[in-house]
């Protein structure tokens, strides 16, 4: 399941316990406040796939929580923190003004799904 989060606090106090990674698993948003988007995805054995999503309005955290036999939650679910860009724009002739703009990232991952665990996480 791929979660787009406003805040990463519940993601992880549900991915310390066998209990609240089942939770994740339900791919629903379980806390209405900070869980902005959640999607399935099946994925099979030796499969290649790329993504693309759109990012939630107000979403600054992704986490994924793989399904595993073994419901090892460090094993199975990673977190991310969209990245922010910001540059500086002027605006005014005689008065001008500076000011920063902040925008939403563009968040790469590349994630090994290993027979057991999340084993290689990175960016690309």
């Amino acid at each position: 399941c791929i979660y787009q989060l406003m805040a990463p606090d519940s993601f992880t106090d549900q991915s310390q316990t066998e209990s609240g990674l089942i939770t994740l698993l339900s791919c629903e948003r379980f806390d209405e406040a900070n869980v902005v988007s959640a999607k399935r995805v099946f994925v099979q054995p030796g499969e290649e796939r790329t993504m693309s999503l759109d990012r939630a309005e107000d979403a600054k955290f992704l986490a994924v929580a793989a399904g595993y036999y073994d419901l090892a939650p460090k094993a199975a679910t990673r977190l991310f923190e969209v990245p922010v860009e910001e540059r500086e724009e002027t605006e005014g002739w005689i008065f001008t003004e500076t000011y920063v703009v902040r925008t939403p990232g563009k968040l790469f991952m590349n994630l090994l799904l290993g027979p057991k665990e999340i084993q290689r996480v990175g960016s690309l």
